[in-house]
């Protein structure tokens, strides 16, 4: 039997992020997924969410984050992070020793996964990210 894709659909607060990291969590342990894989893929995602939450709707009521989730081979996980926000170009952030303080959302990001796209289109922005399992 397979696993089906996950898809979430929450609105974008801080206090749902534990709603999608508790149900990626579960459907990345259902696909037997390497631990250490899992938490790579939960960061990201994660980063990815609260970029939604506190960028997308910053001038208006917050809206929907939609997040799916699907096996594209025996080594790799698809997710697709989408709002209906709009995009706002980051921001130079202070810095504390040169390191700036946030803004790194993105380049965590890609430092986890094997792929990412950014897409800032004018109905929203979506991100999709390639995570590779070296156990599988």
């Amino acid at each position: 039997m397979s696993t089906p894709p996950l898809r979430i659909e929450v609105t974008a607060r801080p206090d749902t992020l534990g709603v999608i990291r508790s149900a990626l969590r579960s459907w990345l342990s259902e696909l037997g997924i390497d631990a250490r894989a899992a938490d790579e893929v939960l960061l990201g995602v994660d980063e990815a969410v609260t970029n939604c939450v506190e960028h997308a709707y910053r001038s208006a009521a917050p809206g929907p984050v939609v997040v799916t989730a699907t096996l594209v081979d025996a080594r790799t996980v698809r997710v697709t992070v989408r709002d209906h926000g709009r995009w706002l170009p980051p921001t130079p952030t202070p810095a504390l020793g040169g390191v700036p303080l946030r803004g790194r959302g993105l380049d965590i990001l890609r430092a986890l996964s094997a792929h990412v796209h950014l897409d800032p289109g004018p109905d929203g922005t979506t991100v999709t990210a390639d995570f590779t399992d070296p156990a599988a």
